[in-house]
C-alpha cells in the first residue's frame, strides 16, 4: 500500500511537471518546444479593458503582424459600466478571457482571476521586471496580473506666476512649499476672496482627484491605508487610523496638512469652495500649480495652448527617506472563466513584453510599468519626469473606488467644517473602510 502511494505521488509530480513545461512551451517561454520551425495555434483570446480600442488593436496588428500562435481581440468598454458589463457577461458565460485590471479593482475582482503560478513566472522575476507598485498584484497563489502602464500623479506649475513671485522652481518638500504660499497667493482688499491660489488643497468638491491626493499624502506619511493578512487567507483590512508608533498618526498628519490650505485663519490659506475646479483654475492662470496625472498633460495644453507651464515631481515630507507619489496602473489578468488558459497566458505574455509595452506607453503618453524600459532617458522633457515618478509610485487595495470616494470626502469635509476632530474623522472613516472590505 505504501509503495502504491509513493508511485502515485511520483506520477502526479511527473504529470504536473509536464503540464508546466507545456504551458511554458506553448507560451513561447521555452524555445524549441513543438519543433524547430513548427508553430502551434493555441486559440482565440478576447481582452476587455478601458484603454482606447483603436490604439490597442492597432498596436497588436503592427507589433504582432506575423504572430500565429494566438489570435488576440481587444474590446474597449466604458469605465463607468465596466464592472456591470463584466459581471453580466460572466453570468451569461460570454465574458472575455482576459481583462485590463487597474489596481483599485484588485479586491473587487480577484475572485474572478486565475493567478499565474510562481512556477511559471517567479516572484523574483516579477519584482525584477516591474516597478514596486506592481507588487499589489502578488498573492499567495500566484501573480494576479502582468502590468502594462502606469499613470503617476505629478505637479504641473505655471512658470509665469512663479517667475513673477521671484521663485525659480518647485520646492522639493512640502515644508518648503508652505513657505512660498503667501508669495503665490493674492486676495482682494478684504482678504476674503482669493484672486490667485498657490495650491489647490483643503477642499474636496472642487479639487480634482482629491481622494487620490489625500491617499498620496497618507502614503507619504507612512500609512499604506489597507494591508493584507497572509495568515488569514490574505484578508484585506483597514489600517487608516494606525499610529505605527509615531507621535502623530500618519493619516492625521496628512489630513491636518491637506485641510490647512482652506482654513481662513491660517497663513497658508489659499483655497476655498468658491473657486473653480483645480484643473480649470490652473488652465485659467489663477492657480500656480495643478496636482494631477501624467495623462492630463495633453488636456491641459488643449484647454489653454498659451499656458506657460512645466512639470515637476510631487514635493515630499521633510526628512523622509523614501519618495512617494500615487499612480493608477493597468495590468493584464486572466479570468478563471477562460476556456483556454494556455492561449490566454500566451496573449498576456506577448502584450506585457518589452516591445509591446514600449510602443503602448509611447502611444498613450504614459510611463511603462517595466523597469527595463524606465531605465532609459526619453527625449521628451515631460516624459522624463513621468518616468521618474513611475519609479516612486504607489497605490493601495481599494474595496470599491466609487464608495470609498464618499468615505474620503466625508472625512475631509467634517474636518473642514469643524463638525469633527481629525482623530474622530479618521476613526469613522477607518470603520467605514473596514465595512466595505468585509
Amino acid at each position: 500500500m505504501k509503495e502504491s502511494n509513493t508511485f502515485q505521488t511520483i506520477l502526479l509530480f511527473v504529470f504536473g511537471f509536464f503540464i508546466i513545461i507545456a504551458v511554458l512551451g506553448f507560451a513561447g517561454i521555452l524555445p524549441g518546444f513543438g519543433g524547430k520551425n513548427e508553430t502551434v495555434f493555441l486559440g482565440n483570446v478576447t481582452i476587455w479593458g478601458t484603454l482606447p480600442e483603436r490604439t490597442v488593436t492597432g498596436l497588436i496588428a503592427d507589433v504582432y503582424a506575423g504572430e500565429e500562435s494566438v489570435k488576440i481581440t481587444y474590446q474597449q468598454k466604458p469605465a463607468e459600466t465596466f464592472d456591470r458589463d463584466l459581471v453580466e457577461a460572466l453570468a451569461s458565460a460570454v465574458g472575455p478571457d482576459v481583462i485590463l485590471l487597474p489596481q483599485d479593482l484588485i479586491v473587487r475582482h480577484r475572485d474572478k482571476v486565475s493567478p499565474i503560478p510562481y512556477e511559471t513566472v517567479s516572484e523574483r522575476g516579477f519584482k525584477d521586471r516591474f516597478v514596486e507598485q506592481a507588487e499589489l498584484y502578488l498573492s499567495n497563489n500566484g501573480i494576479l496580473a502582468l502590468p502594462l502602464t502606469l499613470d503617476p500623479i505629478v505637479m504641473y506649475w505655471n512658470r509665469d506666476l512663479f517667475s513673477a513671485a521671484g521663485i525659480s522652481s518647485i520646492p522639493k518638500t512640502w515644508d518648503e512649499y508652505r513657505l512660498i504660499v503667501p508669495r503665490l497667493t493674492k486676495k482682494d482688499r478684504t482678504g476674503a476672496d482669493i484672486i490667485q491660489s498657490a495650491l489647490p488643497f483643503g477642499e474636496f468638491r472642487n479639487v480634482l482627484h482629491a481622494k487620490d491626493i489625500v491617499s498620496l499624502l497618507i502614503l507619504q506619511a507612512g500609512n499604506p491605508i489597507t494591508t493584507k493578512l497572509p495568515e488569514q487567507d490574505e484578508k484585506v483590512v483597514s489600517v487608516l487610523k494606525e499610529s505605527f508608533n509615531l507621535s502623530i498618526p500618519p493619516t492625521e498628519a496628512a489630513l491636518r496638512f491637506f485641510t490647512e490650505f482652506s482654513n481662513p485663519v491660517k497663513e497658508s490659506y489659499t483655497w476655498n469652495r468658491s473657486l473653480p475646479s483645480s484643473q480649470d483654475a490652473f488652465t485659467a492662470g489663477i492657480s500656480a500649480v495643478y496636482v494631477g496625472y501624467a495623462s492630463e498633460r495633453e488636456e491641459l495644453e488643449r484647454k489653454n495652448p498659451h499656458l506657460n507651464f512645466d512639470v515637476a515631481q510631487i514635493p515630499q515630507p521633510s526628512g523622509s527617506s523614501r519618495a512617494v507619489t500615487f499612480g493608477n496602473m493597468e495590468a493584464l489578468a486572466i479570468l478563471k472563466s477562460t476556456r483556454n488558459f494556455t492561449a490566454s497566458f500566451r496573449a498576456v505574455s506577448l502584450l506585457s513584453n518589452t516591445e509591446f509595452v514600449d510602443e503602448l506607453s509611447k502611444e498613450l503618453g504614459l510611463p511603462p510599468a517595466r523597469r527595463d524600459l524606465l531605465g532609459g532617458t526619453p527625449s521628451d522633457a515631460f516624459a522624463e519626469v513621468f518616468y521618474d515618478a513611475a519609479l516612486i509610485s504607489r497605490g493601495w487595495l481599494d474595496p470599491a473606488p466609487e464608495r470609498t470616494e464618499g468615505v474620503f470626502q466625508n472625512m475631509v469635509e467634517v474636518i473642514v467644517s469643524g463638525r469633527s476632530k481629525i482623530s474622530d474623522a479618521v476613526s469613522a472613516a477607518s470603520v467605514e473602510l473596514d465595512r466595505l472590505l468585509r
